[in-house]
């Protein structure tokens, strides 16, 4: 095995907020053997990525499991539609007492 890394591996690997299994990823990597506008893609889809609820709270897989499974081909998910925050919640719960208590 090289010592090299290959084309594109530290561009990933320094925008990757997970950064375990180093080897496991190179490995992944080195399969993938991605074009320069794949590299591109895997970290744009990485920055947009970390701004996701799952990756904020840690959900994030290894970097192995990300390359393998083409995890930059996933949907990004319109959180704007999902349950809002817990103080959303609450505010309304408070809201909804007060207008049943008048």
């Amino acid at each position: 095995m090289s010592t090299l890394s290959p084309e594109g591996f530290n561009e990933f690997w320094t925008a990757y907020p997970r950064r375990q299994a180093k080897k496991d990823a190179l490995k992944a990597w080195r399969a993938l053997k991605p074009s320069v506008e794949l590299v591109a893609m895997i970290v744009q889809h990485i920055i947009q990525r970390q701004h996701t609820r799952q990756w904020r709270e840690g959900f994030i897989p290894l970097p192995a499991t990300f390359l393998r499974g083409e995890r930059w081909e996933d949907e990004l998910l319109d959180e704007s539609r999902l349950a809002p925050p817990l103080g959303k919640v609450s505010e309304r719960m408070a809201a909804m007492v007060r207008r049943a208590r008048e």
